[in-house]
Parts: C-alpha cells; structure tokens; sequence
C-alpha cells in the first residue's frame, strides 16, 4: 500500500508557484479522500503495534518533512498503517501538523482548492485526541489555523465555497470542544465568532453575495457559538446575532420553509443556552460562583433579560396561536418552549438552604406575561405532544423535532393540570414502547434525552424504559444513571452504582452532568468545563480517564451480565433480586425483557448452575426464583437452542476465532437424500453448530453435569438445568457425553418436574421436542442402553420423582425415530430399510418385554396422532400413561 505514502511525499516537492499549488491541491484532496474512506472502514483504532517513540505535538516543531529510512518497504508500512488507522499516521509518521504550517505560510503555493482537503484532515487529526486538538489549534501561536479560517471565511474569489467554509467552521467547533483553553484563549476562536460568523450569517461580506451563503453554513455557524456559550464564553456577541435573527423569528410557523426552519431552531437553542447560564450565575454566600465567564460578560448576561424577553413572549404566542404541525413547525414550537423554560427558570429567583440569594452582578431582570408559557405548554400538550410521544416511544430513530417537543412538553409541564394531562397522555403510551429502540446503531443523544425526560416525569409508569435506558447509555450520559437506577432493588442499584462511580467514574459522572447542565449532581453546572468530550480530560498522563473505567455503554443485555456477576461473586441477595427483575420483566412482557435474546436469558439462567461449582442454585431462594423465571422463559415464545448455544459462545473469551469457520453438522453420518426421505416435514435448512460453539458448550455442560453429580443429584434447580442440556437440538455430541457422564443419576434427573399432569407434559414435551430436526444416532443409541439397563428404576409413581421423566423421554424418542423410519419404508428406498431396520434392533434390544410392548403400542398411537405440535404432546401423555401402568406392574 504505497499510495498514501507517495501523496504525502509530493506535499514535500516544491516547484514554481502555480505547479506546487496544482500539485499540492491534488495530493491534499486525494489523501483527504483515502483518509475518510479508511475512517469509515476501521471505527476502532488499529492493533496493529506502534511505534515505542513518543509523537511529537509541540507547536515549535516545524521540521514537517516526511522521511522514508527503509525505502519502498517503509513506505508501505507506512501506507499500511496510514489505511488501518488514518488519524495517527497523520500526526505521527506523516507530520501533517508542521507540513500543513510550512505549506500555509507560503501564500503563493496554496489556493482555494487546497481549504477544503486541508480541514478535512485536520478534522480527523482533532477527532483522534484532544492532545491533537490541542497541537492544531496552537501550532504557530495559532498562525496556521487562522490562515485556514482566512481562506476559507474570508474568500476574496468571486464563488464562495460553502463546502470549505462548513469544514472550516467545523474544525473551530472541534477544536473548541476538546478544550476550554482552545475555546476561549485562542484569537481565531474570537475572531470567527465575533467577525465571520454574523458576516455569514448577515448574506456575506466584500464580494460574496447574499444568495452564495448556504443555511448549512449558517447553521455550522450558530454550532459555533453555541459551543462557546457552553463554556461560558462570546456571551457579550449576543447585541450583535440578536438583530440578525429577528426577521427570521418573526415569521409565522406555518410560512417558514425548511431552511429558515433550520436556522430559527438553532438561534433558538443558543439563546437557550444563554438563560442557562444565566440561571447558573446564583451561588452561595462566600463561594466563588459556579459559572467561569470572561471579563466583562458579566454584564451583558444579566442585560440579555431585557434583550430577549420578546423573543422569548413572540415566540410563546405563536405557540399558542397555534399552526402547522409539520416537521419544522414542530422543531420551531419545541426550540420556543425549551427557552421559554429556560428564561422563566433564569428570572426565578433560587431559594438557597439558609434563604439567601445572591447574584453576581446584578439581575436577570425581566417577566413574562401571567399563564403565556403555562398555556402554550398545555396548547402543545393537547396537539403535537401524543404524535411526537408516540415517534419517541416506538421508532428506532425518531427525528430530532420530535425529541425535543417531548422534552419541551416534560420540562414545561410544571402546573398541575399540565402535569396531569402530560402524565395522563404517557399513560396510554405505556404499550407503545418498543423493545428494539435502536440498540444496534449508536443511540442518539436526542432519543435519550426523550426517553430520559419522560422517565423523569413518570418515572412509576415505565419501570421497563428505566432498564432499556440503562443499557442504552453513552459515554458522557452517567448523569441519567442515579435516576434509572432507582426503581431496581437495592442490591442492584448499590452494585451498579459502585461500578459505575468506580476507577475515576465519579469525577466522569460530574462531567457528564455538566455537559447536561445537571447541576445537582455537578454542583458548578456546565459551565466550569475543561471540555465539552464525553469523557472528561486527563489531568495528568497517569489519570484515569471514564474511558478507560467507565462501563457504559451496558447494553441491552445489562442485567444478565449482573446475574453472571453476582454469581461469581457469590452475592445471593444480588442474584436473586437480578433474576427476580428479570421474571417481573417475563411475566409483564415489558419490552426491556423482550429486548433481549431468549437464548441469552436461557443461558445465563442456566449459568448460575455452573458458576461457584452450582453452590449458588443451593441457596433455596436462589433456586426457586431461577426454576420459576426458566420456567416463564420457556413458555414465552418460540427459540431455538442454537440462539442458547451462541450466547455461551459470546460468553466465552477464550473462543478461538479461527476455529469459528469450521462448521460441524448433526446428521455428519446421515446421506441428504436419505433425510429428505426420512422426515419431509423437516426444514431444508441444515442445522449446524460452529466447532468453537461445540467447544464453548461442550466446557459449560461440563462444568454443569459435574456440580449436579457432585451434589449426589440432589439439587432440584440443578436438576432442571441439567434436562434442558439433553435436548436433541443441541450438538449432538456434547448431549451423547452428558447422557453417558449421567449414568447412575437417571432417577434423579426429575427432580423439580413437578407433580401435576401439565407441568409434566411441559416437561417431557420439551424433552422430545425437536421442530422437525431428526435424532442424532448417539442420543438414540444412549437412549436404548438407559431403557435396556437395569440402572434405572420405576418402583415409584410419577408424584415420586423416580426416574419417570428420564423414561418417557428415552421411550418418546425411540417410538418417534420407529414412527419415522416406517413411513420412510412407504416412501421407499434400501438406505430406508437399512435405518428401520437399526430402529428395530434397538427395540428387540431393550428386552423386558413391557418395554417393548409398551413401545410398539405407542408407535401405533403416534401414527394415528394429528398434525405437528399435536403429536409432541399426544407423545407426553401417552407415555405418562405407559409410566404409570408400568410403576403400577
């Protein structure tokens, strides 16, 4: 791979002007290319080993010169390394930072052309680290990142690029984001929010026209300010964007187009940003305040009171004038809302512990007009509010104007009529809530937020979307944690929260309430930031980062990791509360408990069995609640075992990836053409296992029939785990082993079967069961020797748990394989008399004569059963008739 090598070389070539700008232009776009298309392939950072030298990010290196020592073989590693991870072969090996600062300072030999590859490289150097982020912004005391923005701002060419000019303004976004230091120390950073930004916005400056400015400009824009905001900075710039959003804001809902709306919706979002933290800039009597703001903002905070109050009035009204209901109408009304919230909740005085109250500066002084926000809060409650609530409740992405309109509604609902009437709308949404709420793609923060704030308002009403909420969490999300927390039972809640908080987690928790403006639990707010990242910044080389502790995200399937966990480490009370959450789920069809994978539960249920050598399932609660929620799993829908069998693979760290390939079918010995006949009802589809899945489930069977033998079998919650690993679904090898290592415990594999005729039938049922696959020939085989033996013994009768499950299986399966292999003969073929043939010795090899008779009687029950489903129970009842006669002989 030695092109991106060679493209970085020719930035390294100078000629004439015009040649090494047209070169230049070139080599940056292509390299700019091929980094993004290897973005996208690789979304993890490469394995491949680095380097043991340390990158070099000061901003006084200005070598910026590619050297290839090893020749061609070099710079293909280099070019190798360059396509598995993009973002650190630009800074490390490549040198981008110091090239792009040599080749920007030469205005002669970079054009137009050059402004949109440069910052999209730049961008994917700042996304890698804020270390990056960091040497970008600083590189030159700022020099180079200030001719980018000049290039691509300040465009003196007749076509202004609207492309270069997004890139650009999303390069000082991200810059800003990663540091506070970056946001409000840097020049450029001031200069584009205070000059370029409202040129923009204003149509253009000097030759660019009106019409050029595109709204995504202008957007990306507002993005940049708002990130200022967050930080408390470029507050004193609100004289200077407020006139230029009030045509656009006075505009009827139902008259603004899709770009207009765009751009109303994020004046809207920045103002609210600014009564926040106007809100903050209350503190305590002798504490310093909980907002950092620059000198001299002050002022122009507490002055925007007056400054917006008609914004905010206007906007309120139109609210409840009513209009279209629209996509844009509705991100519109709820940007209205969410900062008439946010400036009433500003010029509300905050009642402190000792009644004191203290603003610095002065006071958001200003009101709004009695009942406007309570009536437009209620307008929306009663119209858009149920259609959004439902988008959010039950798509896996719902659009953003419908997040926020929830949110809006949540936050605003403070009378209690809207109160009521918001918690009375969520009530009948309650069945709406979908399992699968997009746990596959990254969640959006918006959806969460949604689904945060409606668990905030109704928190009793939807214990299920607590659980799904949990496992859907991002990093930067840990402040939702402590309130999803609270309806688990306290065993769990501790743990979680423990893990969560632990290994530097609690200073992340703080951070990720400040993103979020929570300030009771970051007690500063969000304004005091070091950064805007999900994950806050190390302080030192050796500070642990929420990446490297934190859990999130949990996934969906969270609370069997904990059921695993506790077991493990032998916490009784943590594992029956986990698995007592789980049945509650079972049994109210909550969609957190569809979410997840049957086979998942399955396994992990029938984990606690293996895990501590089965000492957890002998804790009598313990055992019943996980007899009781296996029981209510298995009569919740269909599943197949091979779902049981992947989750123990995925379970199993030490499953050798290469040995996945290799697939290992049950009917290895069986011809095709023989199944066919044999069985046409059975699927087409051939039912196979991965080697390393046999392995995983061949070591946790193990594991599993050990700790029942060991306890003497007389564990009953054992014992139901133990059956369910004899099905005739699972691979068929690993089920011939656990039959032969159960020799000698056949009487007492029934224990916990139950003693009235359903739960019985439900028992040999699901024993038999095989959904149209045929009966491996060692199950069978295993199967005669247990009937034809004298180890297993039916002295007793069925309410005496003495072998009489493991009997009527044994016989089930063997009349069914008899039943099979005739009809087979009356399809005809010589391979179909050879298998009834087989079929037939086992039987003359049971001896004992009842057996037998016993046996042929019910294959000619069988043959006159009905249809499928039909004849597995007309199987279990009629050998729970021929066990009875036989405990009765």
């Amino acid at each position: 791979m030695l092109l991106p090598s060679i493209l970085r070389c020719c930035l390294d070539v100078m000629h004439t002007p015009l040649q090494s700008s047209v070169l230049h232009a070139y080599s940056l776009s292509s390299l700019s290319s091929l980094a993004f298309l290897a973005t996208k392939i690789n979304k993890s950072p490469s394995k491949s080993p680095k380097p043991k030298k340390t990158v070099n990010l000061s901003p006084t290196d200005q070598s910026g010169v590619y050297s290839v020592s090893g020749g061609p073989a070099s710079a293909t590693s280099d070019g190798t390394l360059f396509m598995s991870d993009p973002a650190w072969c630009l800074v490390s090996k490549f040198q981008l930072i110091p090239c792009l600062g040599r080749l920007l300072s030469k205005n002669s030999i970079v054009n137009s052309r050059s402004v949109l590859p440069i910052c999209q490289l730049l961008n994917i150097v700042c996304e890698s680290s804020a270390g990056a982020s960091a040497a970008v912004a600083g590189f030159g005391n700022g020099a180079m990142l200030a001719k980018v923005v000049e290039l691509a701002l300040n465009s003196v060419e007749t076509h202004f690029n609207n492309d270069a000019a997004q890139a650009a303004l999303g390069l000082l976004a991200r810059c800003a984001s990663s540091s506070r230091n970056n946001c409000i120390e840097c020049r450029v950073q001031k200069a584009a929010v205070s000059r370029y930004v409202p040129a923009l916005l204003a149509g253009g400056e000097g030759s660019v026209s009106v019409n050029t400015v595109s709204v995504e400009t202008k957007v990306k824009g507002l993005e940049l300010w708002q990130v200022h905001l967050k930080y408390g900075a470029s507050m004193d710039a609100l004289s200077t964007y407020l006139p230029l959003s009030a045509k656009i804001l006075s505009k009827p809902l139902e008259e603004a187009d899709a770009d207009e709306g765009n751009l109303a919706a994020k004046y809207l979002e920045c103002y609210e940003m600014i009564c926040r933290c106007a809100k903050a800039l209350t503190k305590r009597s002798g504490l310093e305040p909980i907002v950092e703001l620059e000198e001299g903002a002050t002022d122009a905070i507490l002055g925007a009171g007056l400054w917006l109050s008609q914004v905010v009035v206007e906007g309120l009204k139109k609210v409840v004038e009513g209009g279209g209901r629209g996509s844009m109408e509705m991100k519109i009304v709820a940007g209205n809302l969410l900062l008439g919230v946010a400036y009433s909740e500003a010029i509300a005085p905050t009642i402190l512990q000792n009644n004191e109250v203290e603003i610095v500066g002065g006071s958001f002084t200003s009101s709004l007009p009695s009942g406007l926000l309570e009536s437009a809060i209620s307008t929306v409650l009663k119209t858009q509010f149920p259609t959004a609530l439902e988008k959010v409740m039950s798509c896996p992405s719902p659009s953003q104007e419908c997040c926020l309109l929830v949110v809006a509604c949540c936050a605003g609902a403070n009378s209690n009529e809207n109160e009521k009437l918001a918690k009375r709308t969520i009530s009948e949404f309650c069945s709406s809530l979908s399992p699968d709420i997009n746990f596959s793609a990254s969640p959006s923060l918006h959806h969460n937020r949604a689904l945060y704030s409606v668990s905030l308002l109704a928190p009793s009403t939807f214990t299920s979307l607590n659980y799904l909420l949990l496992g859907r969490l991002k990093p930067g999300e840990e402040c939702f944690v402590p309130h999803l927390l609270k309806p688990l039972p306290f065993h769990l809640s501790q743990n979680l929260s423990d893990e969560l908080s632990g290994n530097g987690g609690e200073r992340q928790l703080r951070h990720s309430a400040g993103i979020h403006g929570l300030s009771h639990i970051s007690e500063r707010g969000p304004f005091a930031l070091l950064s805007l990242q999900a994950s806050c910044p190390a302080t030192s080389a050796n500070a642990t980062t929420a990446a490297d502790g934190g859990l999130l995200p949990l996934g969906k399937e969270w609370l069997l990791h904990m059921i695993s966990s506790a077991c493990q480490g032998g916490a009784a009370g943590s594992t029956v509360s986990a698995v007592e959450v789980l049945g509650a789920e079972e049994e109210s069809g909550g969609a957190f408990g569809r979410s997840m994978d049957v086979g998942s539960k399955i396994y992990y249920l029938l984990s606690v069995g293996r895990e501590n050598g089965g000492k957890m399932l002998e804790e009598e609660r313990v055992g019943e609640a996980v007899v009781r929620v296996l029981e209510t799993v298995f009569r919740s829908g269909e599943f197949s075992e091979r779902m049981v069998v992947r989750a123990c693979e995925r379970d199993k760290d030490n499953s050798e990836a290469a040995a996945a390939e290799a697939v290992v079918k049950i009917d290895e010995d069986e011809d095709d053409e023989l199944g066919e006949i044999y069985d046409p009802e059975r699927s087409q589809t051939s039912f196979s296992y991965s080697a390393s899945s046999i392995r995983a489930w061949d070591g946790f069977v193990d594991e599993l029939v050990s700790n029942f033998t060991s306890s003497m079998g007389g564990n009953l919650a054992m014992a139901k785990c133990v059956r369910y690993c004899l099905g005739v679904r699972l691979p068929p090898s690993v089920t011939v082993s656990a039959w032969g290592r159960l020799k000698g415990y056949w009487d007492n594999i029934d224990g916990g079967v139950g003693a009235t005729k359903e739960e019985f039938v439900r028992e040999v049922e699901r024993g038999v069961k095989d959904n149209g696959t045929r009966t491996p020939s060692g199950i069978l085989d295993s199967c005669a020797r247990i009937l034809g033996g004298s180890d297993l013994k039916l002295e007793r009768n069925r309410n005496g748990n003495g072998g009489e499950w493991c009997y009527a299986v044994c016989l089930g399966l063997l009349g069914r394989d008899l039943v099979r292999a005739r009809r087979a003969v009356g399809a005809g073929g010589r391979m179909a008399e050879a298998k009834l043939s087989g079929c037939e010795n086992r039987v003359r090899g049971l001896g004992g004569g009842g057996v037998g008779k016993s046996l042929i009687r019910l294959v000619e029950k069988i043959w006159e059963s009905g249809g499928e489903g039909e004849r597995e129970r007309g199987l279990a009842e009629l050998v729970m008739v021929e066990m009875n006669e036989k405990s009765e002989v």
